[in-house]
């Protein structure tokens, strides 16, 4: 998206109530008119919102936005109120209910964003500036993406530009990857990362590529693996939070290949048979 022509939109609005709009739409790197992709209607609703200055409010068909998914702990409770970047947390680590995009732009421009129901009563959730918030739970939600790969790439030469090669493979097929380590021992070397299963026929094209420009490397791709995700703004300034779910999912028999941790989120990757479990009891101990 561009441009958004408020002073046209202002106009209309002096005239009319309702005004009813064609989104979706935005251009590519070529200037061509393209569709704005996946979260193209919720992204175009609140760009209109913040050209003109107003709050923004998304009607679908759920409450609001749920503190994990209902549908794995029956138990979870709806949020009445979630910061712009706790949203975007849940969001990126496989949270669906809004995309990334059209969060960042209401982060961006201050805009006060609402997802209620369509045709329902019931009070939806508020999602605003982390300032505005009466209350910041430690824990506030916990997210699960059960697809992804975990990779692990070891090389037994460190003096070669392995590690440089690797990331300019994945940055020129757009393999977008999280969760990266990287351990040097002697003269070998891991790199550790997860990525989208779809993005496998890209992932294989590269580990392809570098075993013809590099001796000795061994690749392990896991694939029944899942990321689960505690997140919240009150991690800041609670300590402990980290030990506990660590002590959790060690006593109950939860294994985890690699951990990385944002100044407001935790992320594991498990195994996928175990995720739903790791969500129930995550849930049960942050008071989800």
């Amino acid at each position: 998206i561009a441009d958004i022509d408020a002073d046209f939109l202002n106009d209309q609005l002096d005239e009319f109530d309702i005004l009813v709009v064609a989104g979706f739409q935005g251009y590519n790197e070529n200037l061509e008119i393209t569709t704005l992709g996946r979260g193209g209607s919720d992204t175009s609703a609140v760009a209109l919102a913040a050209a003109i200055g107003a709050p923004c409010e998304i009607y679908t068909d759920v409450t609001g936005v749920f503190g994990t998914d209902p549908r794995i702990y029956k138990a979870a409770r709806q949020l009445s109120q979630v910061s712009y970047e706790e949203m975007l947390e849940l969001s990126a680590l496989g949270a669906g209910v809004l995309e990334t995009r059209c969060v960042e732009i209401a982060k961006n421009y201050n805009v006060p964003l609402y997802l209620g129901k369509t045709l329902s009563d019931t009070k939806g959730t508020w999602i605003m500036a982390n300032t505005d918030l009466l209350e910041k739970k430690v824990v506030t939600g916990v997210a699960l993406d059960r697809d992804i790969l975990h990779v692990t790439l070891a090389c037994s030469d460190i003096g070669t530009n392995f590690v440089e090669e690797l990331f300019n493979q994945l940055d020129r097929l757009s393999v977008n990857i999280d969760m990266i380590s990287q351990i040097v021992s002697g003269d070998d070397m891991n790199v550790s990362f997860t990525c989208k299963d779809t993005d496998r026929n890209f992932l294989n094209q590269i580990l392809d590529s570098l075993n013809d420009k590099f001796s000795g490397i061994k690749c392990s791709v896991r694939t029944d693996c899942a990321k689960v995700s505690i997140v919240g703004s009150g991690m800041r300034d609670v300590s402990g939070v980290a030990a506990r779910a660590f002590r959790l999912l060690c006593s109950n028999g939860i294994n985890f290949y690699q951990v990385t941790t944002s100044e407001i989120s935790i992320s594991y990757a498990i195994d996928k048979d175990l995720s739903e479990k790791a969500v129930i009891l995550l849930c049960k101990e942050f008071n989800i």
